[in-house]
């Protein structure tokens, strides 16, 4: 299964790193989309995103199960997921680091160091093995599932108490006082641009009657001439 696996991963590698062979392929299934009709299109979103919420819905129930129970087997699921990722982040740590400065982030670059600082770590991701992924995956979802239950935890009781009450009170008027004050500022906005077009549209105008006039007055001396 693990062969199985790796192999898997190394064919998908092959076609993401074939950039030609992959953007003619999008063109392709570009087209034949194009073809569809709407409700056929409408019908593959539709159930698309459904598979994607029920898959999202199955994980998230899973994790919590393993979370709530207490059988053997759960507590080591519970704890591979846990130290996995790190040994392997640890373990692998050179790899992803290597020619990147790490004391300093893409953002204190400027954007042609930003771009290729990127690259390089893009690179140096994509010569990480496929067990790196899963243990990470492990991690991740195991983390934001945590995550997720002490949120909306702290939600929850912050929300039902007095304090939170208040809290809760006080965002939705800076969320009113903030939306009211942006539609102000449009408004005033939209007025500014407005003299500014009149006042400069006057301008032209004036300009223009000031050369006709000189036309003018320019005609009427060569005349008198």
């Amino acid at each position: 299964m693990a062969l199985f696996l790796m192999q898997k991963w190394e064919q998908m590698q092959d076609r993401v790193t074939d950039w030609t062979g992959l953007l003619s392929n999008l063109s392709h299934i570009r087209g034949e989309v194009g073809d569809m009709s709407p409700a056929s299109i409408a019908a593959a979103v539709v159930v698309g995103l459904r598979a994607v919420h029920v898959m999202n819905r199955l994980i998230d129930t899973a994790l919590q199960e393993v979370l709530l129970s207490q059988t053997r087997f759960a507590n080591f699921l519970l704890l591979f997921a846990a130290g996995s990722g790190i040994h392997v982040a640890s373990k692998y740590r050179e790899t992803i680091t290597q020619h990147l400065n790490v004391t300093r982030g893409a953002a204190s670059f400027d954007s042609a160091e930003r771009a290729e600082w990127l690259v390089q770590l893009i690179h140096n991701l994509k010569r990480l093995p496929p067990n790196f992924w899963y243990s990470s995956a492990a991690t991740g979802l195991l983390s934001l599932q945590i995550a997720q239950r002490l949120g909306v935890w702290c939600l929850q009781k912050t929300a039902r108490s007095r304090i939170g009450n208040y809290i809760l009170k006080s965002v939705f008027i800076a969320v009113f006082l903030a939306t009211f004050r942006s539609e102000l500022l449009a408004e005033a906005q939209v007025k500014w641009l407005r003299d500014r077009t009149q006042s400069l549209m006057a301008s032209n105008r004036s300009q223009d009657s000031l050369q006709d006039r000189a036309r003018a007055a320019t005609g009427a001396a060569f005349r008198s001439v």
